[in-house]
């Protein structure tokens, strides 16, 4: 049990690591639709690190919260036109 927790810290721990490097990312660039995402990522965490009930489902879900967080950060570092209609409609289709 103790492993479990462990991990679920982890993914946690890691999740807010990604959100503090797109905030920043947020600041710099003034994205309109990142510091949203970021707000939102940072009210689930607690949500997740006190449920008591569905724990793996909630790990699963920061887990994909967590990756898509990581895919938005190398969008905005690596893209020169994150901001674009184009762009913006690409990354919700891939979210639905």
């Amino acid at each position: 049990m103790p492993s479990n927790f462990t991990t679920v810290d982890k993914i946690l721990e890691y999740t807010v690591e990604a959100v503090t490097g797109l905030q920043e990312i947020a600041e710099a660039t003034r994205i309109p639709f990142l510091e949203r995402i970021c707000t939102l990522a940072l009210t689930i965490v607690p949500m997740v690190q006190s449920t008591k009930f569905q724990k793996d489902r909630c790990l699963r879900i920061i887990e994909d919260i967590h990756h898509l967080l990581c895919v938005l950060t190398s969008l905005c570092i690596h893209s020169e036109d994150i901001q674009s209609p184009n762009m913006l409609y690409r990354i919700t289709q891939y979210a639905m």
